[in-house]
């Protein structure tokens, strides 16, 4: 498969699918004879789309790894781009990195404390759904149409279809949940989804020689105490398609599901790929902001819904309330005389406003220990409060 390189200049006409189309055509991928043959294959054949949803296919292959920089293309399509009369495809893939769903909560959804000791990147999506593990054996497969064009289950389908139509031997399937498994168990493919007024998207990935182990590791959380009414992910056992066939690596899927989705959409017309950098700002007008934008602690941290935490150690309970991922206030309870009150109070009160961030909840006790006198056992006190909010927050 060949791929070729697209540069589209830095002013956009209204209809980007339509510009590419009519000015850079790329013929590659199919040749007549092809064709033939895919009339006559004997897998299963291309669903029929109702004429009022027949319109152009279009496919861009992100040449990026960078998560932020894939998701702000998303949203850079999903703003910008007329689809009246085009369904765009992309695929994409990322550096390690863990990907939870717009309305999650981190704190409960991720092991923490490994993503930060081993530098692999968060990132909050604009769609909703649960969270999920990335790494360049995982590709990711994006949708866009109009509102009203809009079919998960088609798009689901047209995967479990290339799939099946390239290796026989996959017993591929969709559950209720939208999910693409394996052998009626295996999870392959998870699934989500933003629907606007006009556009929409579905995406979801495609497991082939992901990390499991990492896998497990970044998305086992065993966080006692948390009390939270974000999205909660449902568990599953995963596998990679490529310890089933071996045979099936990154660009192979690649080949086989853009075939595929020629075949859906213009089975007797040429088709037509591009390579999109999502960092190049004079192609895609603004897009480095978007990026940044998503990156931010107020989106990836920010945005989770209020919630608390419990920490014990013997006899003193600490809870967190969180709002915005800042410290919105802090109870303690203790024997009574374990601490003066006031004490008490002037530090929760200090921590209020804080990052729900473990170092930061560091820095904020050096500070206060800065600007008060304190006796050994005092300090003792403060610094045991501290280590258990910190380990609330981790």
């Amino acid at each position: 498969m060949a791929f070729h390189s697209l540069r589209i200049g830095r002013y956009m006409t209204p209809c980007l699918g339509n510009m590419l189309m009519k000015n850079r055509p790329l013929t590659f991928a199919y040749t007549k004879r092809t064709l033939r043959l895919h009339q006559h294959d004997t897998q299963e054949e291309p669903e029929k789309i109702p004429d009022k949803d027949k319109v152009k296919g279009l496919v861009y292959v992100s040449t990026s790894t960078d998560v932020h920089a894939n998701l702000a293309l998303e949203d850079w399509i999903y703003n910008n781009t007329d689809l009246s009369d085009t369904s765009l495809m992309m695929l994409w893939r990322n550096d390690p990195c863990v990907v939870i769903g717009r309305h999650q909560n981190p704190w409960a959804e991720v092991n923490l404390r490994l993503l930060w000791s081993s530098k692999v990147k968060l990132a909050r999506r604009r769609s909703g759904g649960g969270t999920v593990y990335h790494d360049l054996g995982n590709l990711n497969v994006s949708f866009f149409s109009t509102r009203e064009r809009y079919d998960r289950t088609r798009n689901l389908n047209l995967i479990s279809r290339a799939l099946k139509r390239n290796w026989p031997r996959l017993s591929v399937s969709v559950n209720e949940r939208d999910d693409i498994i394996v052998d009626n168990f295996f999870k392959i493919s998870g699934t989500s989804s933003k629907l606007g007024r006009k556009i929409a998207y579905h995406h979801c990935t495609l497991l082939h020689s992901v990390n499991t182990l990492r896998l497990q590791e970044m998305l086992h959380v065993s966080k006692k105490g948390l009390n939270s009414r974000a999205t909660p992910s449902i568990p599953s056992k995963v596998k990679n398609l490529g310890d089933i066939e071996p045979a099936i690596c990154h660009e192979s899927l690649l080949k086989c599901i853009t075939n595929e989705f020629y075949r859906q959409h213009e089975p007797f017309k040429e088709a037509q790929v591009y390579k999109v950098d999502p960092t190049d700002e004079e192609t895609w007008k603004g897009i480095p902001a978007m990026s940044e934008d998503l990156k931010s602690w107020d989106w990836v941290y920010g945005k989770t819904p209020r919630f608390s935490v419990t920490e014990t150690r013997g006899a003193i309970k600490v809870t967190v309330h969180v709002h915005q991922a800042t410290i919105e206030g802090v109870i303690v309870e203790a024997p009574p005389g374990w601490m003066h009150i006031d004490k008490v109070q002037t530090f929760t009160e200090h921590m209020k406003g804080q990052y729900f961030w473990s170092d930061n909840v560091a820095d904020a006790l050096s500070v206060y220990l800065s600007t008060t006198e304190s006796d050994a056992e005092t300090l003792r006190q403060y610094r045991l409060l501290s280590s258990m909010i910190r380990d609330a927050a981790s």
